[in-house]
């Protein structure tokens, strides 16, 4: 039962070390092209995830920051 438990452990830990490694590189990528910390942190608050922040219109980016920064993201992940 423990060496069960280890594993289940084992495996969930790879994962949300995985899934961290993927946000903290979407947030550098974002970093990278002007976009502060802070605005990336307001971003993900409005929309939850990088996933729906790419399917997002420009439009709607631009009510969360300004229309420069909007662009700047919708041609990032174009």
């Amino acid at each position: 039962m423990q060496r069960l438990r280890d594993e289940a452990h084992r495996y969930a830990i790879t994962f949300h070390k995985k899934t961290k490694l993927k946000r903290d590189q979407e947030s550098k990528l974002l970093n990278t092209h002007g976009i502060s910390q802070a605005k990336v942190v307001k971003l993900l608050q409005h929309f939850g995830t990088f996933y729906a922040l790419k399917s997002a219109s420009q439009e709607d980016i631009a009510t969360i920051l300004n229309h420069s920064d909007a662009k700047k993201i919708k041609m990032l992940y174009k």
